[in-house]
């Protein structure tokens, strides 16, 4: 799921998202939840 971030100018916009995923039958040695949060800085050079 990526989150709403406003601009923080006309050519830099904050990103983030967030990802879960569940496997009630995962192999031994997988865990059952996994998840990840990302955030980064976008810039554009395009029109």
């Amino acid at each position: 799921m990526k989150l709403p971030f406003p601009e923080i100018s006309k050519k830099l916009t904050f990103n983030a998202s967030f990802r879960y995923a569940f496997d009630s039958r995962p192999p031994d040695g997988v865990p059952h939840n996994i998840y990840s949060f990302s955030n980064g800085i976008e810039l554009s050079f395009g029109r």
